[in-house]
């Protein structure tokens, strides 16, 4: 009986361990993907002519800067590989060769956790 007792106490502590590591893993991950999508945001928001947006790779850099990494497809067709958005305290800036201007349209955004979203 007292065995029985020990390893229903040991199951709930391991059970209770990896409850708490899966939430903490979520958050974080909530928190990625609320960067990718302000990053999407800022792309759509200051390039012409997209259809579709890819996170490929987040990366958080010294002193607080995060790099997002992504590719897109262009309402042509154009495939435009290669892309970087950094943000920080002090702001964002991003390199692409990306036209210029502002889309209208609805993009759809893909994020490196699989999810997808169309943003407007």
């Amino acid at each position: 009986m007292k065995k029985r007792k020990i390893w229903i106490g040991v199951g709930l502590v391991t059970l209770i361990l990896i409850t708490g590591f899966a939430v903490k893993k979520h958050r974080e991950e909530s928190k990625i993907v609320v960067l990718e999508k302000k990053a999407a945001i800022e792309v759509k928001e200051h390039s012409r002519d997209i259809k579709e947006i890819k996170i490929t790779d987040f990366n958080e850099l010294p002193a607080g800067v995060k790099k997002i990494n992504y590719d897109v497809i262009e309402t042509s067709g154009k495939k435009v590989k290669g892309n970087s958005f950094k943000m920080s305290d002090f702001g964002s800036e991003s390199k692409s060769g990306l036209i210029g201007g502002k889309t209208e349209t609805g993009v759809n955004v893909t994020y490196t956790n699989g999810k997808k979203e169309m943003i407007k």
